[in-house]
């Protein structure tokens, strides 16, 4: 039989397609096993900070455009708190000079006290007259509106959450969506503030709900007692918060080796993480880092996200959080490439 003049056309036939679909089939196989086999650890903020209410809904729409906000209020609540950034300016500037310690508290008035939470954003920050909006979002922020006479307006509206709240929201949906997905999900929760607890460690998903409503914005408590199940929350320890992680995932590894945390924190506390990078990539950690609040973004935490394979955000409303908290629990991460 003589071949040299018939046309033999392999390409486009069924072998084609044949390794296209292994090739497919082998890819869709490692992803799933990735996805489903990942550890994944929540480490949530559970300090006295993420009390703050969230200032914008999940349209975008302010919560301070539901209360009452007269020109004389608002007056009044500016030109004390330009007055008390006066009086503590010029206390340190006469402490510098006699050598003398600051008075924290130079005998300020009730309300003064009040306008200077107002002036900072936090206790340790140098104290600066807010512009009007940011004295309503403070306000708002910091649930101070009673304390301040504001009034809420007529007719039906919208009670801001706090963001723990909004966290705690968000984990019991994501959390509950992987056991569904994958019922044998390799998930823990730690909660954190000066000290960690371990809350969940590869528990299953009849545990989820009542595990999350532990978590509450003056700390958390398991059973009201003090000590060893109360976390500590006039402090923001980032650091002992990844350590723990570690820990758990020293004693319980992920089968395919890839650990992802999801720090979720309001705080901006000093750290050092950045000299851990190359045990945390040892150890198939990627460190996704999501900041609530629009201040205190801790940049050292920021570069060992990055250094990890992570994801950094940044959110302040209602939708932000949401979002960006459903994008880390449900994005698939592979293990961080080896430094050098």
């Amino acid at each position: 039989m003589k071949l040299d003049n018939t046309a033999m056309t392999f390409g486009g036939s069924a072998l084609t397609v044949r390794k296209a679909d292994v090739t497919e089939k082998k890819q869709k196989t490692m992803s799933d096993a990735y996805a489903e086999h990942s550890k994944l650890v929540f480490l949530f903020d559970a300090s006295g900070s993420m009390s703050s209410k969230v200032v914008k809904d999940k349209y975008g729409a302010t919560f301070t455009d539901q209360f009452i906000w007269t020109p004389e209020k608002l007056n009044e609540i500016g030109t004390t708190c330009a007055a008390v950034v006066q009086k503590i300016a010029d206390i340190a500037i006469k402490s510098a000079m006699s050598g003398d310690e600051d008075d924290e508290d130079p005998g300020l008035t009730d309300f003064e006290r009040l306008c200077l939470r107002l002036c900072r954003e936090n206790m340790f920050a140098e104290p600066q007259t807010p512009t009007e909006d940011e004295i309503k979002e403070r306000i708002v922020r910091n649930d101070l509106t009673a304390e301040f006479d504001i009034l809420p307006t007529l007719g039906k509206r919208q009670e801001p959450p706090s963001r723990i709240d909004l966290v705690k929201q968000l984990a019991k949906a994501e959390i509950n969506a992987r056991f569904k997905k994958f019922p044998n999900a390799r998930v823990a929760v730690v909660a954190f503030g000066g000290n960690t607890l371990t809350l969940f460690d590869d528990g299953d998903a009849s545990q989820v709900d009542a595990t999350i409503d532990q978590l509450n914005e003056n700390g958390m408590s398991l059973d009201g007692a003090y000590g060893n199940n109360r976390i500590d929350n006039g402090d923001t320890n980032i650091m002992k918060a990844v350590s723990t992680g570690m820990d758990i995932c020293r004693r319980k590894p992920s089968a395919v080796g890839v650990h992802h945390f999801i720090l979720v924190t309001d705080g901006g506390a000093h750290t050092t993480l950045s000299g851990w990078v190359a045990n945390m990539k040892a150890s198939g950690v990627v460190l996704d880092y999501i900041h609530i609040g629009d201040c205190y973004v801790n940049d050292d935490v920021k570069s060992a996200c990055e250094a990890t394979g992570g994801e950094f955000m940044v959110c302040n409303t209602e939708k932000d959080i949401a979002e960006k908290f459903t994008l880390a629990a449900t994005r698939l991460c592979l293990p961080p490439a080896p430094g050098k």
